[in-house]
């Protein structure tokens, strides 16, 4: 009995037994990450600003480059601090111009630290549910002066409260327009400093929410 050795390296080998496949495979792109955010405002560089007056905030560059924040009343600009990021006075500071996601989903981190408790005027001046202050529901426990992440996510009709990655609570949002235009508000400002400032065009999930706090 005689054996024939088939060398399956043979490029004949491999046309004779082979299928050939005129198909297209089309690519599976990778899962996002929390680095693939819509728009980031941070502040730890004077490179991230253009300044007015002194260190006064005229513009908050977007480092994603999609929306600028800005304020041209020298009254009402914030100022940077080098050392802790913008810092809002309480009073009248604001900055406009905060890409809005409407009825989309979305997520707002904010890692800031509160000098008053201005949950309130942080929430409710940046999240018009059309016109209806409704986030003044949300309350949570923190202590004034140390930083901590507040982080706003809308999942279908649902916006959920968390800080420092624990999940506070939720009201229904269904089909109302939720709209982050500024910070603060000439009359209702925050009273604090914010360090950095992430917008998401999708719902963060508590994976990612943890990822963020452990930054």
């Amino acid at each position: 009995m005689s054996y024939r050795v088939i060398d399956f390296l043979d490029p004949q080998v491999i046309k004779k037994h082979t299928t050939p496949f005129y198909g297209f495979i089309p690519a599976v792109p990778p899962p996002p990450t929390i680095d693939d955010y819509t728009s980031r405002y941070s502040g730890d560089s004077s490179d991230n600003f253009t300044f007015g007056t002194g260190f006064q905030v005229a513009t908050w560059n977007d480092m994603a480059g999609a929306s600028n924040i800005t304020q041209t009343s020298n009254d009402s600009q914030p100022i940077w601090n080098q050392v802790d990021g913008v810092v809002f006075d309480g009073i009248d500071d604001v900055l406009e111009g905060l890409p809005a996601q409407g009825t989309s989903d979305a997520s707002y981190v904010f890692i800031m630290t509160l000098e008053s408790d201005s949950l309130d005027a942080l929430t409710s001046v940046l999240l018009d549910l059309e016109g209806e202050e409704g986030t003044r529901a949300f309350s949570a426990d923190f202590t004034l002066g140390t930083q901590v992440n507040i982080i706003l996510v809308r999942s279908t009709t649902t916006s959920s409260l968390y800080i420092d990655g624990v999940f506070i609570s939720s009201e229904d949002v269904a089909d109302k327009d939720v709209s982050f235009s500024t910070l603060g508000n000439p009359t209702d400002s925050l009273d604090g400093v914010i360090n950095d400032l992430r917008i998401y065009s999708r719902a963060l999930d508590q994976e990612q929410i943890d990822a963020i706090i452990a930054e």
